[in-house]
């Protein structure tokens, strides 16, 4: 199975339509995994976005995708595709109508 392309040239180029390219993992350690992706095209007017997938304190999961620049959060207003009693990168990304690159896939 290829991994996400975390820094792979497709995040400094052109990003393939429907596609969301992983630019940076963001240290959360103990809390969860969270990635920066850049979308093509832009969600809600964001091209770059932050998914966070964490287990809560009440036994619960969830995985949401925020407003994000190439380093941080924007805003913390959820965007379409979070969802509850989930914890896959993949699938709320899916649900919000793109697919993430991966290492070795061509452009």
């Amino acid at each position: 199975m290829r991994k996400p392309a975390i820094n792979d040239p497709v995040t400094r180029g052109q990003v393939p339509d429907g596609m969301a390219a992983p630019v940076r993992e963001v240290p959360r350690p103990g809390v969860g995994r969270a990635v920066i992706y850049r979308l093509n095209p832009p969600m809600n007017g964001n091209e770059h976005v932050m998914v966070s997938a964490v287990e809560r304190a009440d036994g619960g999961c969830e995985t949401l995708i925020f407003p994000a620049n190439q380093h941080r959060v924007t805003d913390f207003m959820q965007l379409p595709g979070s969802r509850m009693n989930a914890l896959d990168h993949a699938t709320v990304l899916a649900g919000a109508g793109y697919v993430i690159a991966l290492e070795g896939e061509d452009q």
